[in-house]
């Protein structure tokens, strides 16, 4: 046990020994995982109540922060996700009217995205209520204790697409 008597162990380690700075290391990454669990329940939660589907959300959010039309590829690479799930994603959102294709205007083989005003409409709502309860999770912690969060995560980013 650790020098005052805390464990940072958070349950059995199947009855081996480990090292401190193992079983601390999974315990941090343990409590990061689980506390990313519980805030994506709650997104999709909020996402829901605005009538979206997850990655919907995250199309208009995308568009609206980028502030201009973005061709397919764009939102796909910046999403991470497939451009076959994107297509998907944008006709459904086409359908409803939150956003609109057309092509480019240089290069009319290429199609580009925008926020219409119905969509523009629907982060109008949805993104105050998500930042809502963002600033609910963390007001727990001062601001200097956010900054020191945000900088302990943005710094650990990386090594989280480091394998062996």
């Amino acid at each position: 046990m650790p020098a005052g008597g805390q464990s940072h162990q958070i349950g059995r380690t199947f009855d081996i020994d480990l090292p401190e700075r193992l079983s601390r290391a999974n315990e941090c990454v343990v409590h990061l995982v689980r506390t990313g669990d519980l805030f994506l329940e709650r997104i999709i939660e909020i996402t829901q109540q605005h009538g979206l589907s997850g990655l919907e959300g995250n199309v208009l959010s995308a568009l609206y922060a980028a502030g201009e039309p973005l061709p397919p590829h764009v939102i796909s690479e910046r999403l991470l996700v497939t451009r076959g799930a994107i297509t998907k994603v944008l006709d459904a959102l086409v359908e409803r009217t939150y956003v609109r294709r057309f092509a480019h205007q240089q290069d009319r083989r290429m199609l580009l995205i925008e926020l219409t005003d119905a969509g523009l409409a629907v982060m109008k709502e949805y993104k105050p209520d998500l930042y809502e309860q963002s600033a609910q999770w963390v007001s727990q912690l001062n601001d200097e204790e956010q900054n020191t969060l945000i900088a302990l995560l943005k710094k650990l980013q990386p090594s989280s697409t480091l394998s062996d």
